[in-house]
């Protein structure tokens, strides 16, 4: 369990605006690519599902190490080495091919209730 989704991992959390200003919605299936200047274009996370959770605008959220292809062993701060995975600028856009799930994302609700998100 991970911010109240339960049952699966393949997902990207992104707030209600800007999944409106990109064009998506919770459930819709994405690919997310590394927006460094110098990463591979190979970089990419394909085929995660959206859901909608409160986050600062333009920040994204998903599982480690799930995430790890985006980035490079190489890729940490010079002084303390710390991996950049904490957090890296990526792209998001349509799954290149959009399989669609017929898995759901079940997740707490409010008062104990749960509800199912479907793809």
């Amino acid at each position: 369990r991970y911010r109240g989704v339960f049952g699966r991992r393949d997902i990207l959390f992104m707030n209600e605006r800007d999944m409106a200003r990109l064009g998506h919605k919770e459930g819709d299936v994405v690919d997310i690519a590394t927006a460094l200047q110098f990463a591979r274009p190979d970089r990419v996370v394909q085929k995660l599902m959206l859901v909608r959770y409160a986050l600062p605008d333009g920040c994204v959220a998903s599982y480690y190490p799930e995430t790890q292809p985006l980035i490079a062993l190489e890729d940490h701060d010079p002084q303390s080495f710390t991996p950049s995975y904490k957090s890296i600028p990526v792209t998001v856009r349509p799954a290149a091919a959009d399989m669609g799930s017929d898995r759901g994302v079940v997740r707490a609700g409010i008062v104990g209730h749960e509800s199912k998100v479907h793809a």
